[in-house]
């Protein structure tokens, strides 16, 4: 019988909502997925640079709004599944989109 309560109190604390603030390691690891999608995308583009000149180009424009997508996705979850304000995470909505988006755009302006 105490292990159905027990499951049963795991069952519901996964549902509640997350009250402690975010763990800098999420963000981190946000950040670091961040850049490798932008390496994924960049050497494709290199590779298919060859043939199709503006490859650089899409490749860009097509990791921006992919990241943005996920951020936005991340920013939803935060609010309607953790229980954080939009308040509290537009700022890092901000600082994961801006950082990679920002490299992706100076690294297209600068070296490619």
């Amino acid at each position: 019988m105490h292990g159905r309560v027990l499951i049963a109190a795991g069952y519901a604390a996964a549902f509640r909502p997350n009250t402690t603030p975010k763990k800098p390691m999420r963000t981190a690891l946000f950040l670091l997925a961040g850049f490798l999608l932008l390496a994924a995308f960049l050497v494709l583009a290199r590779l298919f640079a060859q043939h199709y000149p503006s490859a650089t180009t899409w490749a860009t424009i097509a990791f921006v709004l992919a990241w943005f997508l996920v951020t936005a996705a991340n920013m939803w979850v935060g609010v309607n599944r953790a229980g954080y304000s939009a308040a509290e995470e537009v700022p890092i909505l901000l600082l994961l989109f801006g950082a990679p988006a920002l490299a992706a755009v100076v690294l297209k302006w600068r070296l490619l």
